[in-house]
């Protein structure tokens, strides 16, 4: 949502389910491990370069700043083996974004997934609903 109230849709994609993500959801299926939840959203900065891959360990370029630094999205169960974890972000500034990732620490932590969206340019106030669905089959 623009500062002036406009809204835009971005659309809906797939995601990277990465090699970190699926060694993680190995360990705690097969032993148990604990990993925390998997509720933390973070973004690119897509000026200094964004790219979705298996192999990716962590964002790449995370925003630490401009109101787009990583943040705890809220839980909603939305059906058997669906969920969603959502954060609304507010620009401070002007930012670039076209990537998301879900993680399970404030910093550092394991990546489960990555995703790539269309580019969008924030300005200051300018809001940025990223909305992670999930389906187990």
């Amino acid at each position: 949502e623009r500062a002036n109230g406009e809204r835009e849709s971005l659309g809906w994609f797939s995601n990277v389910f990465t090699n970190a993500g699926k060694e993680a959801l190995e360990q705690i299926f097969a032993n148990q491990v604990s990993y925390g939840n998997f509720t933390y959203i973070g973004l690119c900065n897509l000026t200094a370069g964004c790219t979705a891959d298996a192999t990716d360990t962590a964002i790449d370029n995370e925003y630490a700043a401009s109101g787009l630094s990583r943040a705890a999205g809220v839980y909603s169960n939305i059906g058997t083996g669906n969920w969603s974890i959502y954060k609304q972000f507010t620009a401070t500034a002007t930012a670039t974004t076209n990537m998301t990732g879900l993680l399970n620490q404030s910093s550092g932590g394991t990546l489960l997934a990555v995703v790539l969206f269309t580019d969008v340019t924030l300005q200051a106030n300018d809001k940025l609903d990223i909305n992670w669905t999930c389906t187990a089959t």
